[in-house]
């Protein structure tokens, strides 16, 4: 027990530890250590938060922060647990999917019927250039016809 005498987690649960830090992150000496005891530690970068934000932030504010991927990061996971959470994940991925899927078929099928007018648009502004040529064609002939016959333009 002496040896890891100097792992203080600021927060710990059954499975994992949870360390921010303000100034200095984990050092290797740390992760060493952690990786004998074979506990997962998640760190938690304050530094930025704070040199951004100071004290003077929201709670919504720190809460987007801590879910973002640049907040934190595995100082220590095994690779079965990472497979574990990775699954996991998945998993919820997959049930957030199904949860939506009403959701993402009507967005999808929103995606379609814009390409669809799209496609359908970019037709009928070709169509109006062909008319405008064959405008300008006919009013040309009309144009060199008036001339022929000294007829004014007006």
């Amino acid at each position: 027990q002496r040896s890891h005498s100097t792992i203080c987690p600021v927060f710990c649960c059954k499975s994992n530890f949870i360390e921010p830090f303000f100034s200095n992150s984990i050092d290797d000496d740390k992760k060493k250590k952690l990786s004998r005891i074979k506990k997962p530690t998640l760190s938690i970068d304050l530094v930025d938060f704070l040199d951004n934000f100071y004290f003077n932030f929201s709670f919504e504010t720190l809460k987007k922060y801590l879910i973002s991927k640049k907040s934190k990061k595995w100082e220590y996971l095994s690779e079965d647990e990472y497979g574990s959470y990775v699954e996991g994940y998945q998993q919820y991925l997959f049930e957030e999917i199904e949860r939506n899927k009403f959701l993402i078929d009507n967005h999808n099928s929103k995606l379609e019927k814009i390409a669809t007018l799209e496609e359908e648009c970019d037709k009928r502004k070709e169509n109006i250039n062909i008319l405008r040529k064959e405008i300008r064609e006919i009013e040309d002939e009309i144009l060199s016809l008036k001339d022929e016959l000294n007829v004014p333009y007006y």
